[in-house]
């Protein structure tokens, strides 16, 4: 008997690890849902926690569109608050965390948000809690500061739930239940974004950020409107209205990108890769550096001029490269 019970038990702590690995951190939050928490209690000292006691105040989360399917977690700690906190998704590929940022967005910017993200505050969903980290660090190096869980809670239900905290926080067996989510969510993580959909998908994603980021810079110093009302303006906005110049690698061979400010990409045969036509800036092929396999050296060979005239064009690598 004691054999079999150590076997079911070994089994539901695999399905439990192989269930964590297969939603990322947007799917699980959208699949919590809305609504108010109740918020646990953690103390961390000496190297050790003490998950009891609850917050007399009760949370609430809510979700909103942040890009495509991605969505940003809106908290209100308490009921008379007038301000929310807003958590960001750590990646586009596979979410392993939610990041907390502060948003910025205006007409001027488009579909464009511009996020300062607070790297060392995070949350995570979970099954069945959702849990609010400090100080982090990496995957292995964070705190738990507080754990909510669907519903809420006042008056005598509060009281019963206080008393019986230290006990359910025992049951739940936070600190390996979290752990070992991080450990399979960022090793998937890590093999998605080393297929190249992952990185074209990640590369648009910052991508966007640091260009929010410029945008935001001229919106915060012109915010009455002047900037875009003038010449120099209303330039800007249809520099920003134009289309991405793509190009294609037609050839037999993989082509290593060099652009930007220290930049790389490898475009695989058959793949395609946007750049913004406009804003100056070349695009070189690039070359593998001798017994280096992640950096490359930039050749002569101009792939794309980012000079604006290319807007909206699709270029066949094997009309620009070079043999």
């Amino acid at each position: 008997m004691k054999l079999k019970n150590l076997i079911l038990g070994l089994t539901l702590v695999l399905v439990s690890s192989a269930s964590f690995s297969q939603d990322d951190q947007t799917v699980k939050a959208t699949t919590m849902g809305e609504g108010m928490y109740s918020v646990y209690l953690a103390k961390y000292e000496n190297g050790e926690y003490l998950f009891e006691g609850l917050d007399e105040n009760n949370w609430e989360l809510s979700f909103k569109t942040y890009q495509e399917n991605l969505k940003e977690i809106k908290i209100k700690k308490y009921a008379s608050a007038t301000s929310t906190e807003s958590y960001l998704p750590d990646n586009s590929v596979f979410p392993c965390t939610y990041i907390r940022g502060s948003v910025q967005s205006h007409k001027a910017m488009g579909t464009l948000k511009n996020v300062t993200f607070t790297n060392e505050e995070r949350i995570v969903v979970l099954d069945e809690w959702i849990y609010v980290l400090k100080d982090w660090k990496d995957k292995d190096h964070y705190v738990i500061h507080k754990i909510l869980k669907k519903g809420e809670l006042s008056g005598v239900k509060l009281m019963k739930a206080v008393l019986s905290s230290k006990k359910v926080g025992a049951n739940a067996n936070h600190v390996a239940t979290l752990q070992n989510y991080l450990n399979d969510a960022f090793k998937k993580q890590g093999e998605k974004l080393a297929t190249a959909e992952g990185k074209l998908k990640n590369e648009e994603y910052l991508k966007n950020l640091e260009l929010a980021e410029k945008r935001w810079d001229i919106v915060r110093d012109s915010i009455n409107g002047k900037y875009w009302n003038s010449a120099e303006g209303q330039a800007k906005q249809a520099e920003w209205s134009k289309a991405d110049v793509v190009l294609k690698n037609d050839t037999q061979s993989t082509l290593y990108l060099c652009y930007g400010s220290g930049a790389y990409y490898e475009l695989k045969p058959g793949q395609a890769y946007k750049f913004s036509c406009s804003g100056g800036g070349k695009v070189y092929r690039g070359t593998l550096r001798p017994n280096n396999s992640t950096q490359y050296d930039q050749t002569d060979n101009v792939l794309i001029d980012r000079n604006g005239t290319n807007c909206g064009k699709t270029i066949n690598a094997s009309s620009v490269v070079k043999y």
